[in-house]
C-alpha cells in the first residue's frame, strides 16, 4: 500500500502544480479510502474544494482534519479563510487565532485576522454560523462556480519547503519544516541540489545551495 500512496502523493502534486482541481480532488478521495485518517489530504482537500468555490464540503474536510491533527496552523488558517469568505466572521476569527497561537509569526493569519474585524465592523457586526437544512455529504458530485480560491497558502509553492536554520552548511544536518503538514525533519545529505521527500506526508521538495 506504501507504494501504492507514494504514486498518488505525486499525481496530487502534479495536480496541484497544474491545477487541476477535479483531478486533485479525485486523488484526494483514493487517498482518504487508503488511509482516512490522513490529516495533510483532508486538509488538501479541503484546499481544493474552496478553490472550485464548494466552500461548505471544504469546511467538513477541514474540520476533519483539524479534529485529527489540531496542532497545525496552516490547516486553522484555511479553514478561517473559507469562514470568511462565507461571512462568518466570528468563527474566521477564532480560526485565524486558533492559527495564531500555534504560530505567531503566521503573518498571513494576522492579516487576514484584521481584515475579518474590518468586514465583520462594517456588516454591523452580523454574520455567524448558517444553518444547514440538510447534511451534505463530502465530495458530493453537484455543479459549482469558479471562484478563487486562498491566497499565499503555501500549499502549492513549488517545492513546498523552506529551511529553518540560518546559515547551515553541510555536511552539517539541515532542519527542514513541510508547509504541506507542518512537521519538521532532518537532512544530512551535503549533496546540493538534492531531491527529498518529507517522511511523514510524502511532499517532495529540492534543497539548493545557498549563494
Amino acid at each position: 500500500m506504501a507504494d501504492k500512496l507514494d504514486r498518488l502523493y505525486e499525481d496530487l502534486d502534479d495536480a496541484l502544480r497544474d491545477r487541476e482541481w477535479e483531478f486533485a480532488l479525485s486523488i484526494c478521495k483514493r487517498i482518504l479510502k487508503l488511509d482516512p485518517e490522513d490529516d495533510v489530504t483532508w486538509n488538501t482537500a479541503g484546499v481544493v474544494l474552496t478553490k472550485m468555490g464548494r466552500y461548505k464540503e471544504a469546511l467538513r474536510a477541514f474540520q476533519k482534519a483539524i479534529d485529527l491533527n489540531p496542532k497545525v496552523a496552516e490547516i486553522w488558517y484555511s479553514r478561517g479563510a473559507v469562514l470568511k469568505k462565507m461571512k462568518r466572521y466570528p468563527e474566521a476569527m477564532d480560526s485565524f487565532n486558533n492559527a495564531l497561537k500555534i504560530d505567531p509569526e503566521m503573518e498571513k493569519a494576522l492579516e487576514r485576522y484584521r481584515e475579518t474585524v474590518d468586514e465583520y465592523r462594517r456588516a454591523g457586526g452580523r454574520g455567524g454560523v448558517e444553518e444547514e437544512a440538510e447534511e451534505e455529504g463530502l465530495f458530493e458530485e453537484e455543479g459549482f462556480e469558479e471562484e478563487e480560491g486562498f491566497e499565499e497558502e503555501g500549499l502549492f509553492e513549488e517545492g513546498g519547503f523552506e529551511e529553518e536554520a540560518e546559515e547551515i552548511e553541510a555536511p552539517k544536518p539541515v532542519i527542514i519544516t513541510c508547509v504541506r503538514c507542518g512537521k519538521k525533519f532532518k537532512i544530512t545529505s551535503p549533496k546540493r541540489p538534492l531531491k527529498f521527500r518529507c517522511p511523514h506526508c510524502g511532499k517532495s521538495g529540492m534543497l539548493v545551495k545557498k549563494g
